[in-house]
């Protein structure tokens, strides 16, 4: 076996030295899995401020949409009543 789980032969023979390789083993999963999880922690922090902007973003340009129709139809009605006001 090669990588993280390789066995010797004195693990493969004596029960109490596997069990504390295997220990040792967990404990650097144990590890990892830790970091990893701050990791992933501080992406979802990320995630979730970047979501509150985006909504943001979406209210202020919804905002700014409603504004423009709203200037676009008063033109509009602004347009028909001098259309109206000059026909004979």
């Amino acid at each position: 076996m090669q990588g993280l789980a390789t066995v010797s032969k004195l693990e493969s023979e004596n029960l109490e030295v596997h069990v504390d390789k295997c220990s040792l083993r967990y404990e650097g999963l144990q590890k990892q899995f830790e970091q990893m999880d701050q990791r992933l922690d501080k992406v979802e922090s990320k995630l979730d401020s970047i979501s509150n902007e985006v909504r943001d973003n979406k209210n202020t340009t919804l905002k700014a949409l409603i504004a423009a129709t709203a200037t676009i139809i008063a033109a509009i009605a602004s347009a028909i009543a001098v259309v109206y006001s000059n026909m004979p």
